[in-house]
């Protein structure tokens, strides 16, 4: 057997004849020149920032949190730790930053899980917090759970006690959105929140979160979706969408009664402790 002959190559009767003429040089590859992110359209720009930045992280890390208490029979458990990290989109350059800024203040920040024992200035810094311009809390995280625990309601009114306290100082608010749509939790609130002689864990978180949220002023819409009365939403709603009240806009009798309390200028701040327990305010 002919090794020559069974490797030649075998002309196959359908081949064509084609004429490619002489071999062309390579090309050369042209100067490499950095990419440049600023030289991208505007709004294709905008399309990344809107991908790059989220708050996402911190409503997942709620409800990790969550999925922990609901599979350990210890009810103290302790949150997961938090890892902080800033986009690195922020961090390409001085110019980008600052555009990006700009889309991540729209960028309205969820968080669906009610956690009573999450620092949410661990969460999201503060100086960051009174930037935004959307906050929407809620249950939606926590609805699949059937009925929820009450960790969770009492979470939401620590969380929004929390933002109101964060954002009292000075805040970029354009909307603010509480819902809790739990059937069980509305009727116990209609049944011992107005109640004065019913004591009432729930009860108490819920009035802590009121007298949060009503020295939180300035905050053009409001929308609260909590089964809590009518008339303590009203007051809710009214105090947070108009401005902070100085000591002059108190009734002239509640004035007078500090004034009372307060002929000697030193002694101006017990007076006005006084006036408060005396009118139980």
């Amino acid at each position: 057997m002919s090794y020559t002959k069974c490797c030649s190559p075998i002309v196959s009767p359908f081949a064509l004849a084609f004429n490619f003429g002489p071999v062309a040089e390579p090309v050369a590859d042209p100067d490499i020149v950095p990419f440049r992110f600023r030289d991208l359209p505007k709004e294709l720009r905008f399309m990344i920032y809107e991908y790059s930045l989220s708050f996402d992280p911190v409503d997942n890390y709620c409800g990790r949190y969550v999925d922990l208490l609901c599979t350990t029979s210890n009810t103290r458990e302790p949150a997961p730790k938090v890892k902080l990290a800033c986009p690195s989109i922020l961090l390409v350059s001085r110019e980008v930053t600052e555009e990006a800024l700009l889309i991540l203040y729209q960028t309205p920040l969820h968080l669906s899980h009610g956690i009573s024992r999450a620092k949410f200035k661990d969460l999201i810094a503060p100086a960051l917090l009174r930037k935004l311009r959307y906050v929407n809390l809620s249950d939606t995280g926590i609805r699949h759970l059937n009925p929820p625990p009450h960790d969770t309601f009492t979470g939401l009114c620590f969380v929004a006690a929390q933002l109101a306290a964060l954002l009292r100082p000075g805040h970029s608010l354009k909307s603010l959105s509480i819902t809790y749509t739990s059937p069980y939790i509305a009727l116990h609130l209609k049944d011992c929140l107005m109640d004065k002689d019913r004591a009432c864990g729930i009860k108490s978180w819920t009035h802590n979160m009121v007298r949060g949220l009503k020295e939180l002023h300035n905050v053009p819409k409001v929308s609260l979706n909590l089964g809590l009365p009518q008339e303590m939403k009203q007051g809710i709603l009214q105090s947070m969408t108009g401005p902070a009240q100085g000591f002059f806009a108190l009734p002239l009798s509640i004035r007078q009664k500090v004034y009372s309390y307060a002929a000697d200028p030193n002694e101006s701040v017990f007076a006005m402790k006084q006036a408060t327990k005396d009118l139980a305010l």
